[in-house]
C-alpha cells in the first residue's frame, strides 16, 4: 500500500516536474523570439539603409515619360515609348476618384505609417511561395516604394527593402505627396501610368 502511494506520488512529482519544465522553455523560446524579431528587423534595416533612395530622390521622384518630337514651331508631332504618363499635382486629382482608390485599395491609408500587418503576411507568403498573385495586402506607400524604385524581382531582400522604403517615405512626405505619386504612377493598361493619361487613351 505504501509503495504504491509514494510510487503514484513520485509518477505525480515527475510529471509536474516536467510541465514545470516545459512551460519554462516554452516560456523561454517566446521571450527570444520577441527579442529576436525585432532585433533583425534593426539590423536588417541598418543593412539595407545605405541602399534606400535619399530624401531627394524620394522628393523629387520622376515619371516616366515618352519621347516627344516637336516642329520648329513648337508644335508636338508623335511621341515614342509605352510608358506613357501626364503628372498631376493632388489638388487636381477629384475627391471622389481619391476615395475610390482609397476603398479599393488601402481603406486605413491616412491612419497608417506605411505598412501593415496584412502587408507584411502577404510580402513573406510571396517570398516563400514565389507567388506574387494575392492582393489586397499592400499599402499605398509600399505600391509607391515598389512601382518608384524596386525591381520585381520576388526575394525577401527585395521584399524587406520596400518595407523600409515605405517607412522612409512616410517619415519623409506628407500623406497628400504620397497619394499624389501613387495617382501618377498607377498602371491602368494600354502603357497608360496615371489617371490623365489613361482618359486620353480612352477619348484617342
Amino acid at each position: 500500500m505504501n509503495k504504491s502511494y509514494y510510487g503514484q506520488k513520485n509518477a505525480t512529482a515527475r510529471l509536474i516536474h516536467f510541465l514545470v519544465g516545459l512551460f519554462v522553455a516554452c516560456l523561454a523560446l517566446a521571450v527570444i523570439l520577441a527579442l529576436a524579431v525585432p532585433i533583425g528587423f534593426y539590423g536588417m534595416a541598418m543593412y539595407l539603409s545605405p541602399t534606400l533612395p535619399s530624401i531627394q530622390e524620394i522628393k523629387t521622384a520622376n515619371l516616366e515619360m515618352p519621347l516627344q518630337i516637336y516642329s520648329s514651331d513648337d508644335k508636338l508631332i508623335g511621341q515614342y515609348g509605352n510608358r506613357l504618363s501626364l503628372p498631376v499635382t493632388f489638388d487636381e486629382i477629384p475627391e471622389d476618384l481619391t476615395h475610390a482608390f482609397l476603398a479599393a485599395e488601402d481603406a486605413s491609408f491616412f491612419q497608417h505609417s506605411g505598412i501593415s500587418i496584412k502587408g507584411l503576411g502577404r510580402a513573406v507568403t510571396e517570398v516563400v511561395t514565389d507567388d506574387d498573385s494575392q492582393t489586397g495586402g499592400s499599402t499605398i506607400t509600399m505600391q509607391v516604394a515598389k512601382n518608384y524604385f524596386l525591381s520585381p524581382e520576388r526575394t525577401l531582400n527585395r521584399k524587406l527593402t520596400e518595407l523600409f522604403l515605405a517607412r522612409k517615405i512616410e517619415d519623409e512626405l506628407s500623406k497628400n505627396d504620397i497619394l499624389t505619386l501613387y495617382v501618377n504612377k498607377i498602371y491602368l493598361g494600354e502603357g497608360a501610368y496615371g489617371i490623365p493619361r489613361r482618359c486620353q487613351k480612352i477619348l484617342q
